[in-house]
């Protein structure tokens, strides 16, 4: 099989040819680099963490805790 340089030219021009910068910006727009699916990846306890530590700030106010500090 190997390297077929017109196979090669004819995937990488551009699709859009009104936009020649389409194809450079379009692995912006794949769904694996999706700002959800990122965000969920890079921090899958936070949410659990926040609502624990929420839980746990509301249980301190109510119970009074120590004012020395």
């Amino acid at each position: 099989m190997g390297f077929l340089p017109p196979k090669f030219l004819r995937a990488s021009a551009p699709v859009n040819f009104r936009n020649h910068w389409a194809r450079y910006d379009a692995w912006r727009y794949h769904p694996f680099w999706s700002s959800t699916k990122t965000w969920r990846s890079a921090a899958p306890g936070l949410p659990l963490a926040l609502a624990v530590f929420a839980g746990y700030v509301v249980y301190d106010k109510m119970q009074g805790g120590d004012s020395h500090h």
